[in-house]
């Protein structure tokens, strides 16, 4: 229920100021390499160098980490699960909204298929059919809604907001780590098989939740000290898959999945790499630099298909102000949209 006139108004406390040291700058790498991936459609030499899933992997773990933290301290608390799920929705969901809405906005502009709009209702827009393994290769397929390419990694985490409260919330702790283990080794062996199936090379992002839930799954194990065996486990249980499966190629993904992990660690230990304010801040914006960046990237990508960025410099010149005008986009979202509606979220919270 909302809180009457008689109750109390709650102090909002940001999570800004409540962070853990080295976190910020490993987000402001990972959507770093989200922007440079994306910037292949202008420059198409840096398809080579796709960073993006490696960037999207950070912060399925990162996340992981840090709501398997949340939830295991409140545990018990009376608002568990409300608190929870309001704190999600009104830091989620109101910019999603716009670009969804945006999306669907040019998508009847241009008098195209919506049916996609129906998986963003329902939080599965990563199960959009061109988005799925056997589609990959395949025209005439249900796309995105324009610019909302990058929200097929929101409905995973969405996936996770819905599923691991109610692990974390009914099963004791004891009960936990093995719990996560198994939702990790399921993840790892839904995902080589997918691979195996449809011949992906190294490193490859497979949208669908199940092909990726063991890396928030590992972020989970990693919240308490006593479950790096759990862990060890998991990376012992890949390692030998993907000897017995015959995929080779996997190596590399499964060792960047530990440099990952290895990372988050550090930074729990407070032994973060890193430490660098300008990477911190972009990192403490990079909900918004993720939405917003793409449909920037597709301006560009049309402006160099016109002809428009055609020598060396204003390549140059284009990608800093692709960097520039998404962060200064991202900030003000934050700050003049984004803040003042998780102020009112008191409102409903325990």
């Amino acid at each position: 229920m909302c809180a009457s006139n008689n109750t109390p108004k709650k102090i909002f406390k940001t999570s800004l100021s409540n962070r853990i040291e080295g976190f910020d700058e490993l987000r402001g790498i990972a959507v770093m390499m989200v922007l440079i991936s994306h910037w292949g459609m202008v420059c198409t030499p840096l398809w080579a160098f796709d960073l993006g899933p490696i960037g999207v992997d950070i912060f399925f773990v990162i996340s992981g980490f840090l709501i398997g933290l949340i939830l295991l301290k409140s545990k018990g608390k009376v608002g568990y699960y409300r608190n929870f799920y309001v704190r999600r929705v009104f830091r989620i969901m109101p910019l999603a909204f716009i670009m969804i809405l945006m999306g669907l906005v040019l998508q009847l502009a241009t008098k195209n298929n919506i049916g996609s709009f129906w998986y963003y209702c329902t939080f599965t827009q990563n199960y959009i059919p061109a988005f799925l393994a056997p589609n990959i290769d395949k025209t005439n397929v249900l796309l995105p809604l324009p610019g909302t390419d990058p929200m097929w990694s929101l409905a995973v985490e969405e996936h996770t907001y819905l599923c691991l409260p109610l692990i974390i919330g009914v099963l004791n702790k004891k009960f936990i780590p093995n719990s996560i283990v198994i939702v990790s080794l399921v993840g790892v062996s839904v995902s080589l098989y997918t691979t195996k199936s449809y011949e992906y090379g190294s490193y490859t992002n497979l949208n669908e939740t199940w092909n990726r839930m063991h890396y928030i799954a590992m972020g989970v194990l990693l919240c308490r000290r006593e479950w790096w065996m759990y862990v060890v486990a998991v990376m012992l249980y890949w390692f030998a898959l993907i000897v017995i499966m015959d995929i080779p190629a996997q190596f590399i993904q499964y060792a960047i999945a530990i440099g990952i992990c290895v990372t988050v660690w550090m930074v729990r230990e407070k032994k973060s790499p890193l430490r660098n304010k300008y990477l911190a801040d972009l990192g403490k914006l990079c909900y918004g630099v993720y939405l917003l960046h793409y449909p920037l990237a597709i301006v560009f990508k049309e402006l160099s298909v016109r002809n428009y960025m055609n020598s060396c410099s204003l390549q140059v010149v284009s990608f800093i102000s692709y960097i520039v005008i998404t962060t200064v986009l991202a900030y003000l979202s934050f700050k003049y949209f984004e803040m003042p509606i998780q102020r009112q979220r008191w409102r409903f919270e325990k």
